[in-house]
């Protein structure tokens, strides 16, 4: 991949370009980390670490570059490299930042997610799946294309192999990466202030903002920036209306009627059961008789009972006084 290095000065400064896809990709310096950075450069009288560039485009060392051209009698190096296509490169870009140790939380899931990105675009155009094809797969949550050989890559599974960790963490980070894009879209600037601290939401409330309504999306990225995060839910988060619950019908005289009848219909039962069908001998001997007739007399007692308390309820009904 590395084609020749080679030892820069003002030469060099005038060839090289900076393609703003490729500078985007690199996580901002504060100003502070940019002046010390300088600062060291010029302590040094030189720049340690070398340009990396594609066709002489840089695609790492944007910040050491705007310092040596404030600085021409500095010099550096250049590194080139070959890669198959820009994407290629790109994800050269996310794993040499993330393989970097002053990167923010923020910064590591938008890299992982530029570098999943990447690698399905890559993929896909190496394998001939160039245009409409792979850019819906990249926009959408399925990361899977079918590679030369018939099998299914895909990119989720490959950044979190490289980078030792978990693939719900690569989606996460992609979802987060992607609702950062899209909040970028409405307010642009808010990218760099979340990346570079200045701005701080959970990434799950950024993650959201490509849910949210067209209209709602602009009042959810400026709620972010004043750190209002109630206001973001509640709209990304709204409470359902929930339909009144209609009332039970009321218990009707027809189904009072069926539960006396079926309470009644069940001691028919029984009784026919216990004598006539099975201990009818019973009967046939006084003590038996004497001993059904005791029971059939609580029987007559209990139904007696629950006669006169329907009598009674209707007569005070009855003797009410109306109210006016």
């Amino acid at each position: 991949m590395v084609r020749d290095g080679i030892q820069g000065g003002n030469l060099k400064l005038r060839q090289l370009t900076i393609d703003p896809e490729f500078r985007d990709k690199i996580p901002p310096l504060s100003a502070d980390e940019f002046s010390k950075l300088e600062e060291n450069i010029v302590a040094d009288g030189e720049v340690r670490e070398p340009l990396v560039v594609w066709h002489n485009t840089i695609i790492d060392g944007h910040h050491r570059y705007k310092i040596v051209q404030k600085h021409p009698e500095i010099p550096f190096k250049v590194k080139q490299m070959d890669f198959s296509d820009k994407w290629a490169a790109i994800v050269w870009m996310c794993r040499n930042q993330l393989g970097r140790r002053n990167v923010t939380l923020a910064q590591r899931d938008y890299l992982l997610k530029e570098e999943h990105d990447a690698l399905v675009k890559t993929h896909g155009a190496a394998d001939g799946f160039r245009g409409n094809q792979y850019v819906k797969v990249v926009n959408g949550q399925n990361d899977q294309l079918p590679n030369s050989s018939g099998e299914m890559f895909q990119a989720r599974k490959v950044v979190a192999k490289e980078h030792g960790i978990k693939e719900s963490e690569v989606r996460r980070a992609v979802e987060f990466g992607r609702g950062l894009d899209e909040a970028e879209k409405v307010s642009p600037g808010i990218k760099e202030a979340v990346l570079s601290g200045s701005v701080k939401a959970p990434k799950s409330v950024i993650s959201e903002i490509r849910n949210a309504p067209e209209e709602k999306k602009r009042e959810v990225v400026e709620a972010i920036k004043k750190g209002d995060t109630d206001t973001v839910r509640a709209i990304l988060r709204p409470i359902p209306k929930v339909a009144p619950v209609e009332p039970t019908p009321p218990f009707t005289v027809a189904e009072f009627q069926e539960l006396i009848h079926t309470a009644i219909k069940a001691l028919d039962a029984s009784l026919k059961q216990h004598m006539v069908l099975v201990h009818r001998e019973m009967l046939d001997i006084p003590a038996g008789r004497d001993a059904a007739m005791r029971e059939l007399d609580r029987g007559v007692e209990v139904i007696t009972k629950y006669k006169d308390m329907v009598r009674t309820v209707s007569y005070t009904h009855l003797t009410l006084p109306t109210i006016a």
